[in-house]
């Protein structure tokens, strides 16, 4: 009887059960759950001083950041960030505690570029405590004021993960939008974030990786949602979902011939018989997660050659953590040395583009820019059998 009633509530379809996905959705939306004691170490009470930051704030999004990746030639690209985003996040608070999120981040980057102009002998490595983003702005200058900042920050993130992770719990056509924008929004500061933390002694972005497979999550079923509503012509997203490269509906970066130039990546010979990397490749799950990672990575490779726009490539890099297995994600947590390699190839594409505040970029930036920071960090944790294979990520980043 039992087995019956479960196979009644499991309706399949060709992209698979909606209600299987629904639940892993929403078992993914964990990664927006935040302690209560946290939340309220960086609760803001309402005052004039909160006012006129949030005025800070957008004011900085709309003047500086309302292109969070380089210019698009599509005026409804263009338009989405720049006049439909924020009256939108004035309707959904997850949307606007996230837009004011990244934008105190930005600052804080700037900041930072700020006192490293200053300062010509300042390594940026050594406490792995300073921010490496940068933005058009001018950011902030005390340090009284990068506190104020830093706790704004933490605050709005910490709100903006609340209200997401409350608004996927009951998600309706309504709110697919505002949860999409604010789950992209989420990931470029988690990205541009990876500058403050510390990076000496070396640990992986896990973080980062897991928020990415939360957001890619929440934005796939949203999409779809909007897709089968026959209402896609009046969403914003469906701007974002149809811009190149079409993430879920064009899966060709997933290609093997992408992988091709890794091979040794892969290769049994390229490790030794160590505890420290179990037979990997010979396990199917995790075989294909390597495979598929280092195709996606490969396909940002081939669009840098191709030279593709750079709003192009750098959605390719915000898109990696939505589409690598979540198999990767927990072998970079577990710090197996093949996977971190992986990852030194990701960031080694990272080096090469220029003009994106969030990736770390700034004036001043140089040698301890993010993608950088996280190679070297990378370097200095593989066993020694492993770091002939980082000799080409070190170079193409210059630091051999």
């Amino acid at each position: 009887m039992d087995q019956r009633a479960a196979k009644v509530g499991h309706r399949k379809s060709r992209k698979g059960c909606s209600k299987c996905k629904i639940r892993r959705v929403k078992g993914d939306a964990d990664v927006f759950l935040v302690p209560e004691s946290v939340a309220d170490e960086f609760s803001l009470p309402e005052s004039r001083a909160r006012r006129l930051m949030e005025h800070r704030l957008m004011q900085n999004y709309i003047l500086h950041l309302s292109e969070p990746l380089p210019m698009s030639p599509s005026a409804e690209w263009n338009a989405l960030w720049q006049k439909q985003l924020p009256p939108l996040a004035l309707q959904h608070d997850n949307l606007l505690y996230a837009l004011l999120a990244m934008s105190a981040t930005s600052l804080l980057g700037a900041g930072e570029d700020e006192s490293r102009k200053g300062d010509e002998h300042g390594s940026g490595d050594s406490s792995g405590s300073s921010s490496e983003t940068s933005s058009g702005n001018s950011g902030s200058g005390s340090n009284v004021e990068r506190k104020e900042l830093f706790t704004v920050r933490q605050a709005y993130l910490i709100a903006a993960m609340g209200e997401q992770r409350r608004m996927v719990q009951s998600l309706t056509l309504a709110s697919a939008d505002a949860v999409c924008l604010s789950s992209l929004l989420m990931l470029i500061n988690a990205f541009a974030m990876l500058g403050e933390r510390v990076v000496q002694p070396y640990t992986p972005p896990t973080e980062w990786l897991q928020l990415g497979r939360g957001s890619g999550a929440v934005v796939w079923l949203s999409v779809e949602a909007i897709q089968q509503s026959g209402e896609a012509d009046r969403s914003v997203m469906c701007t974002i979902a149809n811009a190149p490269p079409q993430f879920g509906l064009d899966e060709s970066y997933f290609d093997a011939s992408n992988r091709e130039q890794f091979g040794a990546l892969l290769a049994t010979e390229a490790t030794t018989a160590s505890a420290s990397e179990p037979s990997d490749p010979d396990d199917e799950t995790t075989r294909l997660a390597y495979e598929q990672t280092l195709a996606y990575v490969g396909s940002i490779y081939k669009a840098i050659r191709r030279r593709e726009p750079v709003y192009v490539i750098s959605r390719r890099v915000q898109g990696f953590t939505m589409v690598v297995p979540p198999r990767f994600v927990d072998l970079v947590a577990a710090s197996r040395p093949r996977a971190l390699v992986v990852l030194a190839y990701f960031f080694a594409a990272v080096v090469q583009l220029s003009g994106v505040w969030w990736l770390g970029e700034g004036a001043g930036a140089g040698r301890n820019c993010i993608a950088r920071r996280e190679l070297r960090g990378i370097r200095s944790v593989l066993p020694d059998e492993w770091t002939g294979l980082m000799v080409w990520p070190l170079d193409i980043a210059g630091l051999m």
